[in-house]
């Protein structure tokens, strides 16, 4: 019974050493692109804190955003905003950070929504971030949502579609950019 195992065993190894063997190393992938003009380009963070909403006509709140001169922002730059919700970041023990727009619902004082407005014009020198706040009775809304809010904002680097030079409806102009040439020769396609 031993020799059959050890002769079992022995077998099973001389097979699996002999698939170590590798076939052709392939062609070598296209280069990476390592950011805007081989620059890193991140996305940039900044908070909005103790923000405080006061209404002038009962329903809309709104407040100015103030851009740290240290971010930079494009006229093709998109921003996403997000609101820190207390009440779940206390029973999570964890910072909850939720998207604008927001909806929320105060009991009896109907319907609450946070949405933002971002205007940017950079020959004029204007890029202005508006927080709004919408209530169906902004005086009788709970501090919780108009005193010491707190945003998140992110400047997320882009660019405009016709500014890029590629042009994926072109699959001929694609292959060029990326040297798919060899790919695409070999390629099958199935009607």
């Amino acid at each position: 019974m031993k020799y059959l195992a050890l002769t079992f065993s022995l077998i099973t190894a001389l097979l699996f050493s002999s698939c170590e063997t590798e076939g052709p190393q392939g062609p070598q992938g296209p280069p990476g692109f390592d950011g805007l003009n081989e620059e890193q380009v991140f996305t940039q963070v900044f908070d909005e804190t103790n923000v405080n909403f006061t209404s002038t006509d009962n329903n809309i709140a709104i407040h100015s955003v103030s851009i740290p001169n240290n971010v930079a922002v494009e006229p093709a730059d998109v921003i996403a905003i997000y609101i820190l919700n207390q009440e779940l970041t206390d029973a999570a023990d964890a910072n909850v950070w939720e998207p604008l727009p927001r909806i929320f619902s105060d009991g009896n004082n109907g319907i609450i929504q946070y949405h933002f407005n971002f205007i940017i014009d950079l020959d004029a020198g204007i890029k202005d971030i508006e927080i709004v706040l919408e209530a169906n009775n902004f005086n009788s809304l709970t501090p919780g949502f108009k005193e010491d809010v707190i945003f998140r904002i992110a400047v997320i680097p882009s660019a405009f579609a016709n500014e890029l030079n590629t042009n994926a409806k072109n699959l001929n102009g694609t292959s060029v950019i990326y040297d798919y040439e060899d790919i695409i020769k070999d390629a099958i396609f199935v009607d």
